[in-house]
């Protein structure tokens, strides 16, 4: 190593060195105001209780007079065809078996 390359380290090292040596000394920063306290507010004045109103008579409902519907006079009903009786099909051996196991 060449006397040269050390002396630039060294140097170097130097110029480090100082550069943070020269800074400013720290200083306290400036004392803050401290906020005032805070007060409670002040006392909300009490509402006066309420008063119940006195009951008040119910209205009777009024009734209307009856009215009076005409009806129509009843009329006979027309006349409705005799339906042909039902005649129930020759009893099948299905339906056979079938009332069989019913009864």
């Amino acid at each position: 190593m060449s006397p040269r390359l050390g002396d630039r380290q060294s140097g170097s090292r130097r110029r480090f060195a100082v550069f943070h040596t020269a800074r400013t000394p720290n200083t306290s920063p400036a004392p803050t105001a401290t906020p005032a306290p805070t007060t409670s507010p002040a006392p909300t004045a009490t509402p006066a209780p309420t008063t119940l109103l006195a009951p008040t008579a119910t209205p009777t409902p009024t009734t209307s007079p009856a009215s009076t519907v005409t009806t129509a006079p009843p009329t006979s009903p027309a006349p409705t065809a005799t339906p042909a009786p039902i005649t129930s099909p020759a009893p099948t051996r299905l339906s056979r078996l079938w009332h069989a196991l019913v009864l």
